[in-house]
């Protein structure tokens, strides 16, 4: 038996002896083992409480098994207006904005916060990190990714003010990679792109 069912079992169980189940960090551990559980894995044992009759609210400070990376519950994806001028975009530097399309990152660490949730253009910077993060990300070839580009979309779902480190930290969900980068030149915080260049990509 895997370690979903195990846990969803688990859960089950003690939600039967309760109203409501608060999901913390030790909580969920106890429940589902310290590795995070992956988008798929979520929606399957969110799924399943709904099928029990639970109502599941999202659940933002699980834990943080690597940096970047956070296992929550995510709201549906979001629609794009398509009949909107613009859009939202965000310049990020490779691999960040590489590891937040593959999935493996779905938290963007800003000194300021975001107010408006919702779909969020990605744009790969022409700046890249340090060599180092490129081996640490598993990523072989750099000048293989997309640089000063729009490459895909994601939604932002949530700001959290992290007093620790004294930044924000923007939960994302739901990456979709353009099927081609788009040559744009990107800008400084939040900028607007003309939904028609990227519409046929949506």
């Amino acid at each position: 038996m895997t370690r979903l069912k195990e846990g969803l079992q688990a859960m089950l169980a003690d939600l039967a002896e309760v109203e409501i189940l608060d999901i913390d960090a030790e909580t969920l551990g106890g429940y589902f083992g310290d590795r995070p559980l992956t988008e798929k894995q979520q929606e399957t044992l969110r799924a399943e409480l709904n099928n029990a009759g639970y109502s599941v609210q999202p659940i933002y400070r699980i834990y943080r098994d690597v940096e970047g990376y956070r296992a929550f519950f995510a709201p549906e994806q979001a629609e794009i207006d398509l009949k909107a001028e613009t859009m939202r975009a965000l310049s990020i530097r490779q691999p960040h904005i590489e590891r937040i399309l593959s999935g493996a990152k779905n938290i963007e660490y800003r000194s300021w916060a975001v107010k408006e949730m919702g779909p969020l253009l990605l744009h790969a910077s022409n700046t890249r990190e340090a060599p180092e993060l490129f081996v640490e990300a598993g990523i072989a070839d750099p000048d293989a990714l997309p640089y000063g580009a729009l490459v895909g979309v994601v939604d932002v779902v949530a700001c959290l003010y992290d007093a620790e480190n004294e930044d924000y930290e923007w939960l994302l969900a739901h990456p979709r990679r353009f099927k081609k980068p788009i040559p744009y030149k990107g800008a400084a915080s939040i900028f607007r792109v003309p939904t028609q260049e990227v519409k046929g990509q949506l």
